[in-house]
């Protein structure tokens, strides 16, 4: 689920999930650019805006579900142009468990690979890496400290053309400066970052 997307109109918010989803709590970051009202058909929708990031509640009251696999979950109207890209997600059933699931923004599919800056940065505990890939690819995120040793690796597997991002919790690792490396194929870029406790 990366972004920062280029967003301009509006953008959509898509989850992919393996099971029913009953609601969803998503953060949006976003750079330069004033988001509208969220909508969603046929669930209610809760948020707030503190001018940097945008909080939004999907759920429902009267039973209605996303269905399992790929679904758009919102929509958010866009003033002017600028970055948007997307903070912690969390997904749960009708009844309240907690369920995996993934979610992006649905953007055009950039035309080349691109890794942008964690966001926050600096961050205290967690943060999210987000990058661009204009063909399907095999992803890998890789966190080293600043020896050089591997701090955490994370393999996503295959994923599709488009932008995506991804969480990392950092609350188990010392503060300092780290470097976060993003390999997609052929693809492979490396950024620097730093924790703050």
């Amino acid at each position: 689920m990366a972004v920062p997307s280029e967003v301009n109109g509006e953008f959509q918010v898509s989850i992919n999930s393996d099971a029913t989803i009953g609601g969803a709590l998503v953060e949006v970051n976003h750079s330069g650019v004033e988001l509208g009202v969220p909508t969603a058909n046929g669930m209610e929708v809760d948020y707030s805006d503190n001018g940097e990031v945008m909080t939004v509640l999907v759920y429902s009251l009267e039973g209605a579900v996303v269905n399992a696999g790929s679904s758009t979950l919102f929509t958010v109207p866009v003033n002017g142009e600028g970055n948007v890209s997307l903070g912690t997600v969390s997904v749960a059933d009708y009844r309240g468990a907690l369920l995996e699931g993934r979610a992006e923004v649905t953007a055009p599919i950039p035309t080349e690979f691109s890794v942008s800056q964690n966001y926050p940065n600096p961050f205290n505990a967690k943060t999210s890496f987000s990058f661009g890939i204009p063909t399907e690819a095999n992803v890998n995120v890789n966190i080293y400290n600043v020896a050089g040793q591997l701090v955490e690796s994370m393999n996503l597997g295959h994923m599709a053309a488009g932008n995506h991002s991804v969480n990392w919790d950092a609350s188990d690792v010392a503060s300092g400066v780290y470097f976060y490396n993003v390999s997609a194929d052929n693809y492979n870029q490396t950024m620097k970052m730093t924790l703050l406790k």
